[in-house]
């Protein structure tokens, strides 16, 4: 994580803003994805592309440019697949640095970085719109509509089966199978409203509401330090005198559930169910 973060900020990011654009799936779309890693990565180009011709676009007007002269302008990515929740329940997401604006050559051939203006909430709802359709498009061209949205089940494949009870939140083995894991809440629950640059449509949530200044280098090491963490630091385990774990949450829910309280089988399911299937992490 950190050797990583480092490469990025010292060889690849270039001294300009950066934003974080975060793109979380639908809870039904995501046994199927976390198993199939063609179907991720097109989800994923998916919405790439329509981030970058929104980029583009912005870019194009900055400079008073007319619409067409967007396709001039080139955008780029780093996107780290992340595979778990706070709950450490399956859930593949996107975490994508996108510098906040785009590329294009001046009329001497020199590279030029035009930034834009922060995208407000209302272009988040449309951005979030459009890949929600074109990402549903495209999965239903490749055979997973909305009658049709997992993979063919193996019987003989015992990680699906823990896959599919951690993408559903619930226990897969052992005396509490089926089950949700025991929460533990701290406050009266209250209405969750969307933070801003966040928007929702058919399950799919875009968030993109952390920007890191152009010569913020240390920030920047930050969030890729953050994008690449992984999906469990000790501090949140705390073993409980009848020998359950408690797993505290990052941020509590909206009913104030703060912590799980798992068996230690039960914990050990939820890891195992974010190993990517063997040969299918490419």
């Amino acid at each position: 994580m950190a050797t990583r973060a480092a490469w990025l900020v010292n060889r690849v990011i270039p001294e300009v803003p950066v934003r974080q654009w975060v793109l979380t799936l639908p809870w039904e779309r995501r046994l199927v994805l976390a198993r199939r890693s063609d179907l991720l990565r097109g989800v994923l180009n998916q919405a790439l592309d329509v981030i970058f011709t929104w980029y583009r676009y912005q870019a194009a007007e900055r400079m008073g440019l007319p619409p067409e002269r967007a396709r001039d302008f080139q955008c780029g990515a780093i996107t780290q697949i992340q595979r778990f929740s706070s709950a450490l329940s399956l859930n593949p997401h996107f975490h994508s640095l996108i510098p906040d604006g785009a590329w294009t050559r001046d009329e001497q051939g020199r590279l030029r970085f035009v930034a834009i203006l922060p995208p407000s909430t209302d272009d988040i709802e449309d951005l979030v719109v459009e890949i929600a359709e074109r990402c549903e498009r495209w999965l239903a061209r490749q055979g997973f509509g909305d009658h049709d949205l997992h993979d063919d089940p193996d019987p003989d494949d015992a990680q699906m089966l823990l896959q599919a009870a951690s993408a559903a939140g619930r226990a897969a083995l052992g005396r509490r199978a089926g089950r949700r894991a025991r929460r533990i809440q701290v406050h009266r629950g209250r209405v969750y409203e969307l933070p801003p640059r966040c928007a929702v449509c058919d399950g799919y949530n875009l968030h993109a509401g952390v920007r890191v200044a152009p010569l913020d280098r240390k920030a920047l090491e930050r969030l890729c330090r953050y994008i690449a963490r992984p999906p469990l630091g000790r501090e949140r385990l705390e073993e409980q005198p009848d020998g359950s774990i408690l797993l505290r949450l990052k941020t509590p829910w909206s009913d104030g559930t703060a912590a799980l309280q798992l068996s230690r089988s039960e914990l050990l399911q939820r890891i195992l169910a974010l190993i990517p299937p063997p040969r299918k992490n490419d």
